[in-house]
């Protein structure tokens, strides 16, 4: 059950982020820059903006995330 509770945890950060920087989020639209996406910060006025390609989608950031939380530690 603990792992399960990890791995829906994990997994519902990966989705977040994902959804956050796809083109249709507000996120996205901040940025000046043509071909920019503007990543989620703390602060909502800061503005921090990467070229799209550097951001693109992988099936492996659904997947390593969730295997590390899963992992038992040294404590």
């Amino acid at each position: 059950m603990l792992t399960f509770t990890v791995v829906v945890a994990a997994l519902s950060l990966q989705v977040a982020f994902v959804s956050a920087i796809t083109p249709s989020s507000s996120f996205s639209q901040k940025c000046n820059n043509v071909g920019s996406i503007r990543m989620p910060l703390d602060f909502p006025g800061d503005i921090l903006c990467f070229p799209a390609p550097l951001l693109l989608k992988s099936k492996v950031d659904l997947i390593v995330p969730p295997v590390f939380a899963a992992m038992p530690g040294d404590s």
